[in-house]
Order: structure tokens, then C-alpha cells, then sequence
């Protein structure tokens, strides 16, 4: 039903995991043997996973040393049934499968078009997308992947919270949580554009926010409906400095 309602034209499709189901972990691998062979032992060791059922991606980080005869390497592992599935599913659509890739790498692809010369590549970015369930982070230099991970924190335990504090079913949680965000969103614009820091335009109230667009939800008047969201906040900024540092600790 999408792809007739959207119109996409040609049949080569390229499929994204749910981060749900991947598993991201830095590894140190020796130099010299199978990479996914080590990948799988080491899951099997640390998750007691079957290494027959689980489809393993690898990324090398380029210049990263913290051991001798050791290569740094991001390891994504995906349960093979998952992977399966979401192909099974575009081939049912008649299409076919160009690519398997990870959120991740996803979230780094969007901006290729901004890192298009060699020096770019002494740039040093951090993505940090807020999902529902989760929120995925990466640091790129420039193209290239260099850090990855998965907090299991995302917009439900956002609502959970926010339910708790306004004692409300979920549902109702999230068009306050939105809305709330969508008016803070908007006097930060408006206050950054009274700084002469930015134009007015280039920070919209409709940004998603863990899984849902701002606009869609009008602002509460309700006097009562006031929550605090500095847990999360400060959870989500401890998690993101430990992954700043452990970049800092390879380069």
C-alpha cells in the first residue's frame, strides 16, 4: 500500500534493521584471523547466542589503536530470522533486495552529501537520533563510521514518566509530552533568533521527538499538566559523554 500511494519508481530496495533487533558492540579483534568467525565465538561466549542463527556486520575503525596485533571493530549482529523476514517482506512487494544495513549507518549516509572532499574527513560528528524505544548513536569522521551504539532509552520511557507525573494512560502522556516539546522547541528558536545566533526559520516546532511529529498535538492549558524530564535528560547526557569518551580514548 505504501509503495502504491507513494509512487516510488523502480524495484531495487534497500532495507534498514530495527535497531530492536541489532546488537552494537565495540570489539578488539586479532589481526590476521576471520573477523565474523571471532564476532560470533566471542557473542556466543558473552550471549550464549547459536553463531549459525545471527548474520554479523563489521566495520573497521580506521587509526584506532588500543592494543598491539588488535584491530578496532564495530560489531552489528542481527538474528538471522529478522533479517530473513524483512526480506521475505520486499520480496512479497516484488522487489529486490539491494542492501541490508543498519540504523546506524543510516543516520551517518544521510549527510554524505556534505562530506564530499578529503578534508572532510578530519571532520568529527556526533548523530544522536531519539526513537521510540531506543536512541542509536554515531560518530563519524567525515563518511566514515568511527563509533556506535544503542542506549535503551527512547519517547516510551519519555511517556512512562510523564504518565507517572500527570497519573494519565500513555496516550495521553505523549500528546502532552509533544506538545510540551514542540512549545520548548519553539522559545528556544525564538530566543536563539533574539541572540542573533540563528534565523528565525531554521528551528521548527514540528521536529520529531521520539517517534512522533510536534505539530500534530496542540499545547495543554491545563495548569496542572507540568512534568520533569530531567531524568531522562541527564541519563541520555551521562551515556553520550562515556560515548565521547571512549572516541576520545581511540583517537
Amino acid at each position: 500500500g505504501l509503495i502504491r500511494r507513494v509512487k516510488f519508481r523502480g524495484r531495487r530496495a534497500v532495507c534498514s534493521i530495527p535497531s530492536s533487533g541489532t546488537f552494537v558492540q565495540h570489539m578488539q579483534l586479532q589481526a590476521g584471523v576471520d573477523r565474523d568467525e571471532q564476532i560470533k565465538t566471542q557473542l556466543q561466549l558473552q550471549m550464549g547466542w547459536n553463531p549459525s542463527n545471527i548474520v554479523v556486520r563489521s566495520v573497521d575503525v580506521a587509526e584506532a589503536v588500543k592494543a598491539p596485533q588488535r584491530a578496532e571493530t564495530i560489531c552489528f549482529a542481527v538474528p538471522r530470522e529478522i533479517v530473513m523476514k524483512q526480506v521475505e517482506l520486499l520480496k512479497k512487494c516484488k522487489l529486490e533486495v539491494a542492501g541490508v544495513h543498519t540504523e546506524q549507518h543510516a543516520l551517518v549516509w544521510a549527510y554524505d552529501h556534505l562530506h564530499r572532499r578529503d578534508e572532510d574527513k578530519q571532520v568529527t560528528e556526533l548523530y544522536v537520533d531519539i526513537g521510540w524505544g531506543s536512541t542509536k548513536v554515531a560518530i563519524s569522521h567525515g563518511r566514515d563510521l568511527v563509533f556506535s551504539k544503542i542506549i535503551q532509552w527512547g519517547g516510551k520511557q519519555l511517556d512512562e514518566q510523564v504518565a507517572s507525573a500527570l497519573s494519565c494512560d500513555p496516550s495521553t502522556a505523549r500528546a502532552h509530552r509533544i506538545a510540551r516539546c514542540a512549545t520548548d522547541v519553539d522559545s528556544l528558536a525564538k530566543a536563539r533568533h533574539a541572540a542573533g545566533v540563528l534565523p528565525a526559520h531554521s528551528v521548527s516546532a514540528g521536529a520529531n521527538a521520539g517517534g512522533a511529529t510536534a505539530t500534530a498535538v496542540a499545547a495543554p492549558t491545563d495548569p496542572q499538566s507540568s512534568f520533569d524530564l530531567s531524568e531522562f535528560v541527564e541519563a541520555v547526557v551521562d551515556d553520550l559523554g562515556m560515548c565521547l569518551r571512549y572516541h576520545g580514548s581511540l583517537f
